[in-house]
């Protein structure tokens, strides 16, 4: 006889998922905070809209199974940054994956200071000139020089290099105002978080995160924040991930600022500025 308590239990969302590829960076290497983001000068508080959306002129990647969830996000970042400079690129993904690992042919996680900072020193080259498929083959293959060259031409700035000032603000999660202010001032965000089944559960579909009702984590895994949106879901970041349109709405989801609070998200960048040549 088999009854219900001998049938085999069912595997969590978490165990049977696509491969992600974020892990944190250790906090010793992470930037120093520069000054908030809410100020307007002579001590005022700046006011903020209820409402911002950043422009991405780009559909969701799919990453597939290939660990590069930071690489996806952070490419978001830079591309939206571009369409600020009227200057909408599509950069290669897998470019930055490539060089964030030192071109290491084991497809691991990445954190976020190793990510910036790829970006910072090689910068990311158009998708034009390197577009390997989504696959753990094309994830390993070895960009052409064309592309090293014109990966220059996109870098990421993460000083301003006449005067210092920081242009890649951490952000913590019970700070939510110093998020609403850097997508005000056009500042996409860079966000790691670890997976649960709640977040898996908008593989069904759906437009917002679902209650997170458990401990059990997953993968980590990192998105884009392009907007928020004061009204939706009590209130809500925006998010654009990287599973492909399929995924939640169209590939994007919203992220309630009351789960932000006290969720599994531990480290976001605002980012602020993009050299295009």
């Amino acid at each position: 006889m088999h009854g219900p308590d001998l049938l085999p239990a069912e595997p969590s969302p978490v165990e049977t998922a696509p491969p992600s590829g974020w892990r944190p960076s250790p906090r010793v290497a992470r930037p120093s905070p520069g000054p908030s983001l809410l100020s307007g000068g002579r001590g005022r508080v700046r006011a903020l809209p209820q409402r911002v959306q950043l422009y991405h002129p780009f559909a969701p990647r799919a990453q597939a199974q290939v660990p590069c969830c930071v690489s996806a996000a952070l490419v978001v970042c830079m591309e939206a940054l571009l369409a600020r400079l009227a200057a909408p690129r599509r950069l290669s993904v897998l470019y930055h994956y490539f060089v964030a690992r030192a071109g290491s042919p084991e497809l691991l996680p990445i954190d976020f200071v190793s990510a910036l900072h790829a970006a910072s020193m090689s910068g990311v080259c158009r998708e034009a000139l390197f577009a390997p498929p989504f696959t753990p083959e094309g994830a390993r293959q070895t960009p052409p020089p064309a592309a090293d060259r014109d990966a220059a031409r996109q870098r990421l700035l993460l000083h301003d290099e006449r005067d210092g000032t920081v242009l890649c603000r951490p952000l913590e999660s019970d700070a939510l105002e110093e998020w609403r202010a850097a997508l005000a001032a056009g500042y996409p965000i860079l966000l790691g978080f670890w997976t649960t089944p709640a977040y898996w559960r908008l593989r069904a579909g759906g437009r917002v995160h679902p209650p997170i009702s458990t401990d059990e984590r997953g993968d980590g895994h990192a998105v884009a924040v392009l907007g928020y949106d004061d009204h939706a879901f009590g209130g809500a970041l925006h998010i654009k991930d990287s599973r492909g349109a399929g995924f939640a709405s169209g590939g994007c989801w919203y992220l309630p600022y009351e789960l932000l609070a006290y969720g599994p998200f531990d480290e976001a960048y605002a980012l602020m500025r993009v050299e295009c040549k």
